[in-house]
């Protein structure tokens, strides 16, 4: 005799084949029809109806308590707590200067605010604290070539101030305090607080003015100087790459404005005032006025500054677009002769170097401003204890091979004068030096611009680079001149610009793994996970899970026991990633820098504070995240290198660490306790926008996704996905001109849910979308769906009431669509929406409910009732909770028998079967019974019917009637979708059974 089991399964096999037969039928007779009647509308002249998706109101604006609103951002408070914390080369300040303001009240007071806005015209980059501890800690670990003011409240910075005054990264401080002259008398210990103010505009003009002599201080930094007698000069790369750069001869035309502005967005996206210039930037841009951005103070210039200073090799590629049109408006006006001056502060060693070394070479990194007027700046100097304030004299004569100058005023006459700023010269520009003298008690620098021709080797390079286009001299320069870290960013930019049939591809790709193994980077390889004292704290569950991940990464992992103290001096040089109980970190000291400790507080857990944790099984969660989010990173680093093989490898050991951690959990989830679900907040990312897509995307689906990011290079997306989306689901928009290999690199996430294509394509996946409404309109329907397993998932865990709010979102999204009320038949469906109840009937999955558009919704009976009694000519078919039923029945109308049809749908076996054998009111009406996880398709396949009916009473009007025959037919596809995943799941689990017998 069969297994019950068994039988069980024949039957469900044979009623899906039963279904999906009958289905499939309808769906081609459906198809057929459609299809014809579109070629009878295809000449129509009038206006098509385009489909609708979910509106803006419905999407994250409606008024009230937005449920996904507050649920997204309690999540993305917490999202830090599941990330390996570990610097990376993408997460850079774009200005050379950044602002720290500590205060009590810095993010609660008005005032406060507002003072933020104000200081982020001045310098966009702001870190707030309210937490001296917090505050310290971040200081002195941030990285170490960045320049930081650090503005402080008076209490607070008695505090701090002793303990960071000695960190290099900290340039200024100031004392922002009611106070002024309690806080002068102990800051007056302190060489770098510059002032003690209580005014707030007092505080911003200080900033200002001393962030102005910064720059020009850093403009010093940025000068070099060379001894003609040196075969090959750390500038001839520089110079060389700037070629490139400009030329049209050596990399593919195109323009880089797109990737300026999603980087500029990026960065500014907390500072309104930032971000209103760069939409004005965005808006405005004209390459016939790009110098006149430049000489305006906006954040751009600050970003163009530093990376122009510090020849950043990324900035410099993205900034193409800017430095061709600069470079073509200097050539376009090109001054003949010029004698100018300019004002610049000098350390005390550079002016000694040049005393010492008459007749060397000087290069300006960046764009060089000067004067006419040497008496109007004279005028403007001032004395500086710490600097020099030099006169530079120049004099420039135009010749091919020199760099670019000209008059502002030439170029166009909308350049406000400034003083200083009237001539431009081209960046890196390159001066003899003449003498320094002091005249007059002032330092006055003599420079005369020179060109290629008067550098013989510079001269013979730009030639053998024009005649064998050998773009890998650059990267071979930067290994002579010791820059490692530049040569493989130009490489990896290289490889990202030219075509991969490029005949230099191999060379790259070469450069790329050398340049790797000779660098001493700080690779993941050498992160350490060390858990300590938790032996006592495991159950059945979390013991194997530690067991699991020691097998698998036990050359990443160290367990101690009963350990009382720990000797940090005799730790290898790694980063540490240190888990144990907050008893045992409160007895840790001198905790070095490297160490991040992830702590179990079971007894009073801050779930604020990113580092603690309630559970040993998050604890143990979080390590296991930790050691895939490891092997993530160096899969990406791995395949920026050039090395497929070695990131394939790193990839599978991320993939297998998953995967066995989830058949642990599968193989043990009945006898292991059921814990709280954290909440999954849901982003959306776009790989390679257009101009207005990201502002489109956020204008129609709003808060509905938790965060928007775009990227223009899918390294960049790649490292951003692994570091700080980990714990968040993700849909991800590319283009279809993505290679199919890309796609598959972000498939191997776990947590990336979609993948689309967007743009013209022959693909006909069910994925790729030429249309923005296209595009839209799925995502919506894979948003709903997405609200419904998650709904599923919190039931299964018996968090009923968090499943009660995913489903009946999805249930409200239903948008009705008013034309449907000129049909005769009207469609109804009457839920439960008593939350403070628990089970399946509240939670109704709809999660096809942007395409019921033919069907009204009511959550209270008499609404329902009031809607059949105003409308007894048409007839009413209506689907109906158990529950509501009953409730009907309690107050039943001899004029509610207009009523045609019911259909039932119920939430326990139970009330199914009392249905079944239902005698009260409207026994005669009723059509069907069936459990509540049959009404989506239920509703979906009544739809595809009600639609077809419907475009038969509008065949005059050709709109409607096409909206009628693109309602039908997705929800055709809707259905057909839905039942060939139900038959993927019945193939696997009848799988799973033979592998079993």
């Amino acid at each position: 005799m069969e297994s019950c089991e068994t039988v069980r399964s024949d039957i469900v096999a044979l009623s899906i084949r039963l279904i999906e037969e009958a289905t499939e039928k309808a769906l081609n007779i459906m198809h057929d029809d459609i299809n014809r009647k579109d070629q009878n509308i295809q000449n129509s002249q009038q206006t098509i109806s385009k489909v609708s998706y979910l509106p803006k109101e419905q999407m994250g604006n409606k008024t009230g308590k937005n449920f996904f609103s507050q649920l997204w951002k309690r999540s993305s408070t917490n999202s830090s707590k599941f990330f390996l914390t570990i610097p990376s080369n993408e997460q850079i300040a774009l200005e050379t200067f950044l602002l720290v303001w500590l205060d009590p009240h810095v993010n609660t007071s008005d005032e406060n605010r507002e003072t933020q806005v104000k200081l982020r015209k001045v310098l966009t980059c702001l870190y707030t604290f309210d937490n001296v501890t917090t505050c310290e800690k971040w200081l002195k670990e941030y990285d170490a070539n960045e320049k930081l003011i650090l503005i402080v409240s008076g209490a607070y910075g008695n505090q701090i101030v002793p303990k960071v005054h000695y960190l290099p990264t900290i340039i200024s401080i100031y004392v922002y305090c009611l106070d002024v002259n309690r806080n002068k008398t102990w800051s007056m210990d302190y060489s770098k607080v510059q002032s003690v103010v209580s005014d707030t505009d007092e505080l911003l003009k200080q900033i200002s003015m001393h962030q102005n002599n910064l720059e020009n201080v850093e403009d010093s930094k940025a000068l070099q100087t060379y001894s003609l007698d040196i075969k090959i000069a750390s500038y001839t790369w520089y110079n060389l790459l700037l070629e490139i750069l400009l030329s049209s001869d050596y990399l593919p035309s195109s323009s880089t404005f797109r990737e300026f502005i999603q980087i500029l967005r990026e960065y500014c996206s907390n500072d309104e005032y930032g971000s209103s210039l760069i939409t004005t930037f965005e808006k405005t841009y004209d390459s016939q006025d790009a110098v006149l951005w430049l000489t305006n103070d906006t954040p751009l210039v600050r970003f163009v500054n530093k990376a122009l200073r510090e020849q950043d090799i990324n900035m410099l590629f993205v900034l193409r677009f800017l430095l061709i049109d600069i470079h073509k408006q200097l050539m376009k006006h090109q001054a003949n002769s010029l004698h100018v001056f300019r004002i610049q502060q000098m350390m005390k060693s550079q002016m000694d170097h040049i005393l010492a070394n008459p007749g060397q070479i000087l290069t300006f990194n960046g764009f060089l401003f000067a004067s006419t007027d040497k008496n109007k700046l004279i005028s403007t100097m001032k004395a500086d204890d710490q600097f020099e304030t030099v006169l530079v004299d120049i004099k420039a004569t135009y010749r091919p091979g020199v760099a670019s100058f000209a008059v502002l005023s030439d170029i166009n006459s909308d350049i406000s004068k400034q003083i200083g700023h009237e001539v431009l010269f081209m960046c890196d520009s390159i001066f003899r030096i003449g003498s320094l003298t002091l005249r007059n008690s002032i330092w006055v620098l003599e420079l005369t611009l020179i060109g290629d021709n008067d550098l013989n080797e510079l001269s013979k390079m730009k030639e053998q680079l024009k005649c064998d286009l050998n773009l890998c001299i650059i990267s071979d320069l930067l290994h002579y001149c010791e820059k490692p870290d530049k040569a493989i960013a130009y490489c990896q930019r290289l490889s990202n610009e030219l075509p991969k049939q490029h005949a230099l591809m191999p060379r790259i790709n070469k450069e790329l793994s050398k340049t790797s193994r000779q660098t001493n980077s700080s690779s993941l390889a050498d992160v350490q996970f060390v858990v300590i004292n938790l032996s006592s704290h495991l159950n059945d569950l979390t013991s194997v899970l530690l067991a699991t991940l020691f097998s698998l990464a036990s050359d990443s992992i160290v367990i101690y026991q009963n350990e009382t103290k720990l000797d940090f001096s005799q730790w290898p040089n790694k980063i540490i990633l240190l888990f144990t109980t907050t008893q045992f970190a409160a007895t840790l000291k001198n905790v070095p820098t490297c160490v991040t400790i992830y702590a179990l507080n079971s007894d009073d857990c801050n779930f604020e504070d990113p580092y603690h944790f309630a559970t040993i099984q998050d604890l143990v969660d979080q390590l296991s995240n930790a050691i895939v989010q490891k092997y993530r990173l160096e899969t990406c680093r791995y395949n920026q290198i050039g090395e497929p093989d070695k990131a394939k490898e790193q990839e599978m050991k991320a993939n297998r660490v998953e995967h066995e951690i989830k058949k642990v959990y599968e193989q043990m989830k009945e006898n292991s306790p059921k814990k709280p679900l954290h909440n999954i907040a849901l982003t959306i990312i776009w790989l390679r926008p257009e101009v207005g897509d990201m502002e489109s995307l956020k204008e129609v689906f709003g808060e509905y996704f938790s965060s928007y990011h775009s990227f223009f290079n899918q390294h960049t997306c790649h490292y951003y996905i692994v570091e700080n989306e980990h714990r968040n689901d993700i849909f991800l928009i590319m283009n279809t001109s993505s290679e199919q290999s890309i796609a598959n690199g972000f498939r191997q996430f776990s947590n990336v849910k979609n993948i689309y294509f967007y743009g013209q394509s022959t693909n006909s996946d069910e994925k790729t979308f030429d249309t923005r409404n296209d595009l839209y309109y799925r995502l919506t329907y894979d948003l709903i769906g997405h609200y419904g397993e998650l709904g599923d998932n919190y039931q299964e865990n018996d968090q009923l009431k968090e499943a009660r709010d995913f489903f009946m979102n999805t249930v409200e999204d239903i948008e009705y669509d008013t034309n449907y009320s000129l049909v005769d038949t009207h469609w109804l469906l009457l839920y439960d929406d008593h939350r403070d109840q628990t089970g399946p009937s509240i939670a109704v999955e709809v999660a096809h409910a942007h395409l019921l558009k033919f069907i009204r919704t009511y959550h209270t009976l008499p609404d329902c009732q009031q809607h059949i009694r105003n409308n007894r000519q048409k007839t009413i078919k209506l689907f109906i909770t158990n529950n509501k039923l009953v409730d009907w029945d309690n107050n039943a109308d001899a004029s509610d028998l207009d009523l045609k049809k019911l259909y039932i749908y119920c939430n326990t076996a139970r009330s199914f079967a009392d249905m079944k054998r239902w005698n009260g009111c409207y026994q005669d009406k009723i059509e069907d019974v069936f459990m509540y996880d049959e009404l989506n398709y239920r509703l979906v396949y009544v739809g595809i019917n009600h639609a077809n009916e419907a475009s038969k009473i509008f065949e005059t009007n050709a709109g409607l009637y096409r909206k009628c025959l693109e309602d039908a037919r997705r929800l055709c596809d809707a259905l057909s979708d839905k039942f060939q995943k139900k038959k993927d799941m019945i193939d696997i689990k009848l799988s799973e059974q033979s592998t079993q017998q």
